[in-house]
Protein backbone atom coordinates (compact mmCIF):
# COMPACT_ATOMS: atom_id res chain seq x y z
CA UNK A 1 0.00 0.00 0.00
CA UNK A 2 3.11 2.56 1.11
CA UNK A 3 4.32 1.74 -2.74
CA UNK A 4 1.23 2.59 -4.54
CA UNK A 5 3.10 6.20 -5.59
CA UNK A 6 6.06 4.83 -6.51
CA UNK A 7 4.54 2.15 -8.81
CA UNK A 8 2.79 4.21 -10.58
CA UNK A 9 5.59 6.64 -11.34
CA UNK A 10 6.18 6.72 -15.35
CA UNK A 11 9.86 6.73 -16.86
CA UNK A 12 10.98 10.30 -16.40
CA UNK A 13 8.72 11.16 -13.35
CA UNK A 14 10.39 12.45 -10.10
CA UNK A 15 8.64 12.40 -6.32
CA UNK A 16 9.03 16.02 -4.96
CA UNK A 17 7.82 15.41 -1.83
CA UNK A 18 5.11 13.18 -0.11
CA UNK A 19 2.88 14.08 2.27
CA UNK A 20 3.71 12.64 5.80
CA UNK A 21 1.37 11.86 8.03
CA UNK A 22 1.39 11.98 11.59
CA UNK A 23 0.68 9.82 14.47
CA UNK A 24 -1.35 12.63 16.62
CA UNK A 25 -4.08 12.68 14.50
CA UNK A 26 -4.92 9.21 15.86
CA UNK A 27 -4.09 10.48 20.13
CA UNK A 28 -7.26 12.15 20.55
CA UNK A 29 -9.59 9.26 18.91
CA UNK A 30 -7.10 6.58 21.45
CA UNK A 31 -7.48 8.75 23.87
CA UNK A 32 -11.65 8.86 23.57
CA UNK A 33 -11.65 5.26 23.00
CA UNK A 34 -10.45 4.53 26.64
CA UNK A 35 -12.29 7.08 27.84
CA UNK A 36 -15.38 5.76 26.15
CA UNK A 37 -14.44 2.08 27.82
CA UNK A 38 -13.85 3.40 30.90
CA UNK A 39 -17.55 5.57 31.14
CA UNK A 40 -19.19 1.98 29.54
CA UNK A 41 -17.60 0.32 32.48
CA UNK A 42 -18.62 2.49 34.95
CA UNK A 43 -22.30 2.75 33.52
CA UNK A 44 -22.30 -1.22 34.10
CA UNK A 45 -21.20 -1.13 37.35
CA UNK A 46 -24.13 1.38 38.53
CA UNK A 47 -26.67 -0.47 36.59
CA UNK A 48 -25.72 -3.94 38.01
CA UNK A 49 -27.65 -3.61 41.32
CA UNK A 50 -30.34 -2.47 39.08
CA UNK A 51 -30.49 -5.16 36.03
CA UNK A 52 -31.97 -8.39 38.04
CA UNK A 53 -34.38 -8.45 40.48
CA UNK A 54 -32.01 -9.55 43.58
CA UNK A 55 -30.07 -6.85 43.24
CA UNK A 56 -32.73 -4.50 42.61
CA UNK A 57 -34.28 -5.90 46.03
CA UNK A 58 -31.03 -5.40 48.01
CA UNK A 59 -30.28 -2.06 46.61
CA UNK A 60 -33.66 -0.92 47.65
CA UNK A 61 -33.17 -2.19 51.45
CA UNK A 62 -29.91 -0.51 51.56
CA UNK A 63 -30.83 2.78 50.37
CA UNK A 64 -33.70 2.44 53.53
CA UNK A 65 -31.13 1.29 55.80
CA UNK A 66 -28.54 4.15 54.75
CA UNK A 67 -31.62 6.72 55.38
CA UNK A 68 -32.46 5.48 58.82
CA UNK A 69 -28.56 5.49 59.65
CA UNK A 70 -27.89 9.13 58.20
CA UNK A 71 -31.23 10.72 60.23
CA UNK A 72 -29.77 8.56 63.19
CA UNK A 73 -26.29 10.60 62.70
CA UNK A 74 -27.72 13.31 61.59
CA UNK A 75 -25.60 16.95 62.87
CA UNK A 76 -22.91 14.48 64.02
CA UNK A 77 -19.23 14.83 61.51
CA UNK A 78 -18.96 11.75 59.60
CA UNK A 79 -15.31 12.05 59.93
CA UNK A 80 -14.59 12.26 63.20
CA UNK A 81 -14.07 9.84 66.06
CA UNK A 82 -16.82 7.32 68.04
CA UNK A 83 -16.06 8.87 71.47
CA UNK A 84 -15.35 5.75 73.81
CA UNK A 85 -18.34 6.46 75.32
CA UNK A 86 -20.72 6.03 72.68
CA UNK A 87 -18.62 2.64 71.55
CA UNK A 88 -19.54 1.51 75.03
CA UNK A 89 -23.14 2.38 75.26
CA UNK A 90 -23.57 1.02 71.69
CA UNK A 91 -22.55 -2.80 72.77
CA UNK A 92 -20.03 -5.37 72.33
CA UNK A 93 -21.95 -6.28 68.94
CA UNK A 94 -21.60 -3.56 67.17
CA UNK A 95 -17.79 -3.35 67.81
CA UNK A 96 -17.66 -6.76 66.86
CA UNK A 97 -18.92 -6.04 63.69
CA UNK A 98 -16.71 -3.13 63.13
CA UNK A 99 -13.98 -5.25 63.91
CA UNK A 100 -15.21 -7.96 61.73
CA UNK A 101 -16.07 -6.19 58.18
CA UNK A 102 -13.15 -3.09 59.17
CA UNK A 103 -10.69 -4.89 60.85
CA UNK A 104 -8.86 -4.13 64.38
CA UNK A 105 -8.68 -0.46 64.98
CA UNK A 106 -7.59 1.59 67.81
CA UNK A 107 -10.09 4.23 66.61
CA UNK A 108 -13.22 4.14 64.57
CA UNK A 109 -14.74 6.96 62.77
CA UNK A 110 -18.81 7.35 62.36
CA UNK A 111 -18.05 6.86 58.59
CA UNK A 112 -16.46 3.34 59.47
CA UNK A 113 -19.66 2.79 61.77
CA UNK A 114 -21.88 3.60 58.69
CA UNK A 115 -20.05 1.23 56.19
CA UNK A 116 -19.56 -1.67 58.96
CA UNK A 117 -23.55 -1.41 59.02
CA UNK A 118 -24.54 -1.44 55.78
CA UNK A 119 -22.28 -4.43 54.63
CA UNK A 120 -23.64 -6.35 57.89
CA UNK A 121 -26.89 -5.63 56.64
CA UNK A 122 -25.98 -6.50 53.01
CA UNK A 123 -25.18 -10.26 53.90
CA UNK A 124 -28.92 -10.79 55.98
CA UNK A 125 -30.63 -9.06 52.96
CA UNK A 126 -28.91 -11.51 50.62
CA UNK A 127 -29.53 -14.33 52.86
CA UNK A 128 -32.98 -13.35 53.26
CA UNK A 129 -33.65 -13.06 49.72
CA UNK A 130 -32.19 -16.95 49.10
CA UNK A 131 -34.75 -17.84 51.44
CA UNK A 132 -38.05 -15.75 50.03
CA UNK A 133 -37.02 -14.94 46.79
CA UNK A 134 -40.29 -15.78 45.17
CA UNK A 135 -42.86 -13.44 47.37
CA UNK A 136 -40.05 -11.25 47.11
CA UNK A 137 -40.07 -11.07 43.11
CA UNK A 138 -43.79 -10.90 43.27
CA UNK A 139 -43.31 -8.08 45.44
CA UNK A 140 -41.32 -6.15 43.24
CA UNK A 141 -43.42 -6.73 40.03
CA UNK A 142 -46.39 -5.32 41.48
CA UNK A 143 -44.30 -2.43 42.52
CA UNK A 144 -43.59 -0.81 39.34
CA UNK A 145 -41.80 2.13 38.41
CA UNK A 146 -38.53 2.74 36.32
CA UNK A 147 -36.32 0.76 38.73
CA UNK A 148 -38.04 -2.28 38.13
CA UNK A 149 -38.48 -2.40 34.31
CA UNK A 150 -34.69 -2.11 34.54
CA UNK A 151 -34.70 -5.12 36.45
CA UNK A 152 -37.08 -6.41 34.05
CA UNK A 153 -34.97 -5.54 31.29
CA UNK A 154 -31.45 -5.57 31.92
CA UNK A 155 -29.88 -7.34 29.42
CA UNK A 156 -30.96 -4.42 26.73
CA UNK A 157 -29.31 -2.21 29.21
CA UNK A 158 -26.06 -3.53 29.23
CA UNK A 159 -26.91 -4.02 24.84
CA UNK A 160 -27.45 -0.42 24.88
CA UNK A 161 -24.16 0.63 27.05
CA UNK A 162 -21.88 -2.20 25.03
CA UNK A 163 -23.31 -1.11 21.80
CA UNK A 164 -22.71 2.71 21.91
CA UNK A 165 -19.09 1.68 22.87
CA UNK A 166 -19.09 -0.87 19.56
CA UNK A 167 -20.47 2.11 17.62
CA UNK A 168 -17.68 4.09 18.90
CA UNK A 169 -14.81 1.54 18.22
CA UNK A 170 -16.01 1.32 14.29
CA UNK A 171 -15.88 5.05 14.37
CA UNK A 172 -12.31 4.99 15.47
CA UNK A 173 -11.73 1.69 13.22
CA UNK A 174 -12.77 3.77 10.20
CA UNK A 175 -10.96 6.83 11.06
CA UNK A 176 -7.86 4.71 11.77
CA UNK A 177 -8.07 2.85 8.32
CA UNK A 178 -8.46 5.78 6.60
CA UNK A 179 -5.42 7.41 8.10
CA UNK A 180 -2.91 4.69 7.63
CA UNK A 181 -4.45 4.25 3.77
CA UNK A 182 -3.88 7.47 2.76
CA UNK A 183 -0.91 8.25 0.40
CA UNK A 184 -0.26 11.54 -1.36
CA UNK A 185 2.56 12.81 -3.04
CA UNK A 186 3.87 15.72 -5.48
CA UNK A 187 5.62 14.59 -8.55
CA UNK A 188 7.02 16.67 -11.36
CA UNK A 189 3.97 16.56 -13.73
CA UNK A 190 1.11 15.75 -11.62
CA UNK A 191 -0.23 15.02 -8.10
CA UNK A 192 -1.16 11.31 -7.08
CA UNK A 193 -2.94 9.65 -4.21
CA UNK A 194 -4.42 7.12 -2.88
CA UNK A 195 -7.09 6.27 0.28
CA UNK A 196 -9.08 3.27 1.67
CA UNK A 197 -8.93 -0.27 1.79
CA UNK A 198 -11.87 -2.14 0.96
CA UNK A 199 -13.43 0.84 -1.26
CA UNK A 200 -10.12 2.88 -2.76
CA UNK A 201 -10.35 6.06 -3.90
CA UNK A 202 -7.68 7.53 -5.79
CA UNK A 203 -6.41 10.69 -7.46
CA UNK A 204 -4.19 11.58 -10.26
CA UNK A 205 -4.05 15.30 -11.55
CA UNK A 206 -1.78 16.64 -14.09
CA UNK A 207 -0.05 19.94 -12.96
CA UNK A 208 -2.38 21.79 -15.49
CA UNK A 209 -5.43 20.32 -14.05
CA UNK A 210 -4.79 21.41 -10.68
CA UNK A 211 -6.56 24.73 -9.19
CA UNK A 212 -5.50 24.83 -5.89
CA UNK A 213 -4.38 22.63 -2.71
CA UNK A 214 -6.12 23.51 -0.14
CA UNK A 215 -4.83 23.06 3.59
CA UNK A 216 -7.74 22.36 6.59
CA UNK A 217 -7.21 22.14 10.41
CA UNK A 218 -9.18 21.44 13.09
CA UNK A 219 -8.73 22.67 16.99
CA UNK A 220 -6.75 19.84 17.54
CA UNK A 221 -4.66 20.03 14.33
CA UNK A 222 -3.61 23.50 14.93
CA UNK A 223 -2.47 22.45 18.47
CA UNK A 224 -0.74 19.34 17.33
CA UNK A 225 0.12 20.60 13.97
CA UNK A 226 -1.41 18.34 11.77
CA UNK A 227 -4.23 19.56 8.90
CA UNK A 228 -6.26 17.87 5.82
CA UNK A 229 -5.28 18.70 2.67
CA UNK A 230 -7.94 18.52 -0.22
CA UNK A 231 -6.57 18.66 -3.90
CA UNK A 232 -9.09 20.82 -6.21
CA UNK A 233 -8.79 20.36 -9.98
CA UNK A 234 -9.78 23.35 -12.42
CA UNK A 235 -13.10 22.00 -12.97
CA UNK A 236 -13.66 21.29 -9.20
CA UNK A 237 -13.51 17.39 -9.13
CA UNK A 238 -11.49 15.16 -6.71
CA UNK A 239 -10.94 11.92 -6.01
CA UNK A 240 -11.59 9.53 -8.50
CA UNK A 241 -15.06 7.45 -7.27
CA UNK A 242 -18.69 7.12 -7.73
CA UNK A 243 -20.42 8.07 -4.82
CA UNK A 244 -22.27 11.08 -4.16
CA UNK A 245 -21.48 14.17 -1.94
CA UNK A 246 -17.60 14.03 -3.31
CA UNK A 247 -16.13 16.69 -1.52
CA UNK A 248 -16.57 14.33 1.79
CA UNK A 249 -13.61 11.81 0.54
CA UNK A 250 -11.43 14.19 -1.21
CA UNK A 251 -9.45 14.78 1.95
CA UNK A 252 -6.14 13.13 3.14
CA UNK A 253 -6.17 13.79 6.82
CA UNK A 254 -3.38 14.10 9.47
CA UNK A 255 -0.71 15.03 7.44
CA UNK A 256 2.23 16.86 9.51
CA UNK A 257 3.86 18.47 6.40
CA UNK A 258 0.54 20.22 5.17
CA UNK A 259 2.08 23.46 4.75
CA UNK A 260 5.45 22.49 2.70
CA UNK A 261 3.26 20.00 0.37
CA UNK A 262 0.88 23.10 -0.33
CA UNK A 263 3.78 25.66 -0.74
CA UNK A 264 5.61 23.25 -3.17
CA UNK A 265 2.53 22.68 -4.76
CA UNK A 266 1.22 25.92 -5.62
CA UNK A 267 4.91 26.95 -6.68
CA UNK A 268 5.36 23.75 -9.17
CA UNK A 269 1.72 24.70 -10.86
CA UNK A 270 3.06 28.24 -10.94
CA UNK A 271 5.90 26.93 -12.54
CA UNK A 272 4.10 24.49 -14.91
CA UNK A 273 2.02 27.16 -15.80
CA UNK A 274 4.98 29.63 -16.47
CA UNK A 275 6.74 26.93 -19.11
CA UNK A 276 3.31 26.37 -20.44
CA UNK A 277 3.02 29.93 -21.46
CA UNK A 278 6.38 30.29 -22.61
CA UNK A 279 5.33 27.55 -24.88
CA UNK A 280 2.79 28.50 -26.15
CA UNK A 281 4.22 31.59 -26.95
CA UNK A 282 7.03 30.42 -28.59
CA UNK A 283 4.83 27.96 -30.78
CA UNK A 284 2.86 31.36 -31.61
CA UNK A 285 6.32 33.07 -32.68
CA UNK A 286 7.05 30.21 -35.33
CA UNK A 287 4.31 30.29 -36.85
CA UNK A 288 4.07 34.17 -37.25
CA UNK A 289 7.40 33.36 -38.37
CA UNK A 290 6.50 31.68 -41.13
Amino acid sequence: MSMYIENNLTKDERIIIKAKKSWLYMLCPAFLLVLVLVLAIVAQVLVEPYTNPKGLYVQNQLDAIAREIDDELKGVEMDSEIPEEDLKNSGDDVLEIMEHYLGHRDKYTWNDYRKAALMANKELIEQDWEENSDRYIELLNAEGGFSNIVAKYGSFVYILIWGLFLCYVLFFLRRLIIWLSANLALTNKRVVGKIGVLRINTLDFHLDKIDHVQMMGTFFGNLFHYYSLKIVSVGGAGLDNNRRHKEKFNQFPGISNAQEFKDMATRAIELHAEEARKAQAEEIARAMGK
